[in-house]
């Protein structure tokens, strides 16, 4: 990414223009941008100009699922890992921490994300702290109207649908 190139000052203005970057998210950007075009200085030099936080963020809500994919290590339950749900204070606080570098915060991992019974306030705490959210899902459950529309009207900028 060259700070330079046009695709990246438009794709920087198109997030400042919908509201979703604040100063630092904007300033992660620049870091990075910057970051990469002395990528080589950096390899020969072997020292560090710029330090910046990631920009893109991985929670899994939940690590249960309602399939038995073939390909999916879920699908096997060998883990000692207890199935279960993210504790409400634990996402919080990791929303909290990122909220002031996170461009991105992916809702998934390794169980589908809409059995999370918060995942919708999830999504709109994230979306709150304007951070870009998506999810993954297998769209196999029986959702209702009401839970598809509150979906949809939740703030999620990307809804993944595995088949």
């Amino acid at each position: 990414m060259n700070i330079n190139d046009a695709s990246v000052l438009d794709m920087i203005n198109r997030l400042i223009a919908s509201d979703r970057l604040n100063k630092k998210q904007i300033l992660q950007i620049v870091n990075l941008a910057s970051v990469s075009n002395t990528v080589n200085e950096l390899k020969e030099n072997n020292t560090m100009n710029y330090f910046t936080y990631p920009y893109i963020y991985m929670v899994g809500p939940t690590n249960r699922c309602n399939l038995k994919c073939a390909l999916c290590p879920t699908k096997y339950d060998d883990t000692d890992m207890p199935k279960g749900f993210i504790a409400d204070e634990l996402y919080y606080s990791l929303v909290d921490k990122i909220s002031d570098y996170a461009v991105e915060l992916w809702l998934y991992t390794w169980g589908e994300s809409l059995l999370h019974p918060k995942i919708i306030e999830y999504i709109k705490y994230a979306n709150n702290k304007k951070i870009f959210t998506n999810i993954s899902t297998n769209f196999s459950l029986n959702l209702t109207d009401e839970k598809l529309h509150k979906l949809i009207t939740s703030g999620l900028g990307l809804l993944h649908v595995d088949i």
